[in-house]
């Protein structure tokens, strides 16, 4: 079970949304949990969804959400992607712009039935 999750939301070069997610999967996530304290990840695209049935999707300012999984100390899981990411390879297709937060799990996952 992992201690806490890093949400990293992300654009890309409109147009080359196919490579862009190949990179993605293929190679950046790949690189993230080759670190210890990754112990998974998960790329998302918006699907812009309207929650409610009288408002419309939301309008997000970011088209893709990562989510990173970490088992045991986030500081020491920041330390090392610190540490890594001058080697990682990044998409030309990566915009600059960024969000990134970390949260810690305080419950154990829920499920229906």
């Amino acid at each position: 079970m992992y201690d806490a999750i890093l949400l990293v939301q992300t654009n890309c070069t409109p147009g080359h949304e196919e490579e862009f997610e190949r990179w993605y999967i293929e190679t950046h996530l790949r690189d993230v949990t080759a670190l210890p304290a990754f112990t998974a990840a998960t790329l998302h695209r918006n699907g812009e969804v309207p929650l409610h049935r009288d408002q419309p999707a939301p309008d997000a300012k970011f088209g893709y959400v990562a989510v990173y999984e970490i088992e045991g100390d986030p500081n020491v899981a920041a330390m090392q992607l610190a540490d890594a990411r001058s080697g990682m390879a990044l998409s030309e297709y990566l915009e600059a712009e960024k969000w990134s937060i970390v949260y810690n799990r305080i419950s154990d996952r829920v499920t229906g039935a």
